[in-house]
């Protein structure tokens, strides 16, 4: 998984989605089957934003379960990510780290991360 660097802007409503796919059999390092999605089926997902990995608290913290700006479509392995304008509005401008990982109980993947720049809003 490469990581995914966003440009978002604060006070915006910020939509994006990550797929999940199996990896092609023999590629070394292993690169995705884009016709294949992992079945997120029974899976939960949580994306989280920070300005360092150190940090204990997220700037924005979102699950599907309980459902809070992320949502899976599982046959297709994606998870569709809202965060609303109201919590972004509470975002400092700067840059951030982003990540989004899903579990089933007993398997834990991360499937997205990057780096996340937070513009300000100009109309308040």
């Amino acid at each position: 998984m490469s990581p995914v660097p966003l440009i978002r802007k604060q006070g915006d409503t910020w939509r994006w989605q990550v797929a999940w796919y199996a990896p092609i059999p023999g590629s070394n390092p292993p690169k995705p089957d884009y016709t294949n999605p992992v079945d997120l089926t029974g899976w939960t997902a949580k994306v989280q934003l920070k300005q360092s990995y150190e940090d204990t608290t997220p700037a924005l913290a979102l699950t599907s379960s309980p459902a809070a700006g992320c949502t899976i479509d599982g046959p297709n392995g994606l998870v569709s990510i809202v965060a609303s304008f109201t919590l972004t509005s509470a975002i400092t401008p700067g840059r951030y780290l982003w990540e989004c990982e899903v579990t089933n109980g007993t398997e834990r993947e991360t499937i997205g991360e990057g780096p996340i720049q937070v513009t300000q809003q100009v109309i308040t």
